[in-house]
């Protein structure tokens, strides 16, 4: 008796102990998302979470990025955006970049350059709902220093201004599959649109473990992933900031079947060292 509960003992810790199944890298899970969600924990200084929910609407494809962070256990960052492309080339259409309460900023591509709006409250009553903000602020910004003009015109890619979303979200059309690839995007700042050259530095194969939102199951999923550099060309501001307000060089790794982004790394102002923010979820 004694020889068999040692067994059935053994036999259930094999069982509780084998690891959550490996898929081989491919395009499942990540082709076709709805939703991706991704965390950052360093420590207990930081902490963050970030969604990515995709839709269409008519003839648009709309991307909406909440994001939340904690530093010390207080509020460090709690804002949402919203990216709107045309639905069948993948144009850049507006952006917008909200804090509640507090304002908003909006980015309208056009033709001639890109109108940008600063929207605020009115300070009696902060909780007023967007659409009575007020304009405190309207002007079209300036082309980079020797950059090439902006044409958002719908066959003219190559003047398209991407917004940070519209940027990571496009990656799955731009020619980069191997190191030494690169494309150039221009890319909105604070500063105006600036020309940036994306270039695939490194490969490596990455196994990460991701949950299906949509019905809670965890899963290991082996991942061939690029490593993506983006410097600005000559003339580029380089006060750009992207995720949770990382400054500085980012680092972003994509999976090299679908072009999603499974991990970001920078720099938080006030946060010691590099934040890794990582993919933990998605949805079809």
């Amino acid at each position: 008796m004694e020889r068999m509960n040692r067994l059935f003992l053994l036999s259930a810790l094999a069982i509780l102990s084998t690891p959550a199944p490996v898929h081989a890298a491919g395009p499942a899970p990540l082709e076709g998302w709805t939703r991706l969600r991704y965390t950052t924990n360093k420590l207990l200084v930081f902490s963050g979470e970030l969604t990515m929910d995709r839709s269409t609407t008519g003839e648009k494809t709309v991307v909406r990025v909440d994001s939340r962070a904690s530093l010390l256990g207080s509020s460090f960052v709690n804002s949402w955006s919203l990216s709107s492309m045309d639905r069948k080339t993948g144009r850049p259409l507006d952006f917008l970049d909200v804090r509640p309460k507090k304002k908003a900023e909006r980015y309208t591509f056009n033709q001639g350059g890109v109108l940008h709006e600063t929207l605020k409250p009115r300070s009696d009553a902060p909780d007023d709902p967007m659409e009575r903000w007020r304009v405190s602020k309207r002007e079209t910004l300036p082309e980079a220093t020797g950059a090439q003009k902006t044409s958002n015109a719908p066959g003219d890619a190559s003047g398209w201004v991407h917004d940070y979303i519209s940027m990571i979200v496009r990656l799955h059309d731009l020619p980069l599959r191997k190191t030494g690839d690169e494309a150039n995007v221009r890319v909105l700042t604070g500063k105006g649109p600036a020309p940036m050259r994306i270039r695939v530095s490194e490969e490596r194969d990455m196994k990460r473990e991701i949950a299906d939102l949509a019905t809670g199951k965890k899963s290991s999923v082996l991942f061939h992933e690029l490593r993506l550099r983006v410097t600005p060309l000559a003339g580029s501001p380089s006060d750009t900031k992207g995720f949770l307000n990382m400054e500085g060089e980012t680092e972003l790794w994509i999976d090299a079947a679908t072009r999603t982004v499974t991990e970001i790394s920078g720099e938080v102002k006030k946060v010691p060292g590099r934040v890794d923010i990582v993919i933990a979820g998605y949805k079809k």
